[in-house]
Order: structure tokens, then sequence, then C-alpha cells
């Protein structure tokens, strides 16, 4: 994290292992705030208690209001008809959020990821 304007350089996804916790025991350090994914975990070491529930009450809020925005990285595909990328995206627009789907261009003789077919899949879709 970037001290000047708190920036973290990385993304943290709110994946089913996210977590944040408080105290010695899970931060190693007094005053401090783990943030914790399957992919990252992000300790943050605050200068006194009243710091450390400022930024803890800032995360809540932020994870509560993670219902308007969504941000999707497909890393592997997977061969369960629930768990296709379009049947996700389906339902959280039923529920009025915004979806955003960067699809990148393939350079064919590297790897074949079918990106004019998955865009005219979602594009179908909507």
């Amino acid at each position: 994290m970037r001290p000047d304007t708190y920036e973290v350089p990385f993304p943290m996804l709110l994946n089913r292992a996210f977590e944040i916790l408080l105290g010695f025991r899970n931060t190693r350090t007094y005053n401090g705030i783990q943030i914790k994914n399957l992919q990252r975990i992000l300790v943050i070491k605050c200068l006194n208690t009243c710091d450390s529930e400022e930024w803890t009450q800032h995360l809540l809020n932020l994870t509560n209001q993670a219902k308007d925005f969504i941000k999707i990285m497909l890393i592997k595909p997977t061969d369960d008809e629930t768990f296709r990328l379009d049947n996700i995206l389906g339902k959280i627009a039923d529920e009025d959020v915004r979806v955003y789907v960067v699809v990148f261009k393939e350079v064919s003789f590297a790897i074949d990821l079918n990106s004019l077919y998955t865009k005219r899949i979602l594009i179908g879709k909507s």
C-alpha cells in the first residue's frame, strides 16, 4: 500500500475466503487490520485504536456497497453449466447490477481463446 495515497497496487477480490480480521493474534501488530482472500493477505498497520476502528468501518461500508459494480477475472473454465460465466453474469444482471466484461482480442498463433465467440454470446444475452 502506498502510504501517501492509500492505494493498494493489486486487486483484492471479494471471493469465498474474503475476511477482515482484527487484533494482534491475526495481524501480529497492535491496532492492525488483516484483509484476506484466496490470493493475498494485506495487513494494515494503524497508529492507534481509533484509526483501526475507522479503517474497519470504511472496509465494512465498502464490502456492503459491492452490489453495484462487479469486475470479474476469469482464470480457468469449468464444465458445470451453473458456473458458466454467461449464466452467472445473467443472474447478477437480473438483480439490476451493472456488469462490465472486457474481452481481450486473442493472438491466434499463441492460444485460441474464442474471443469473438465469447463476445457474440455475451452480447446476445444482454
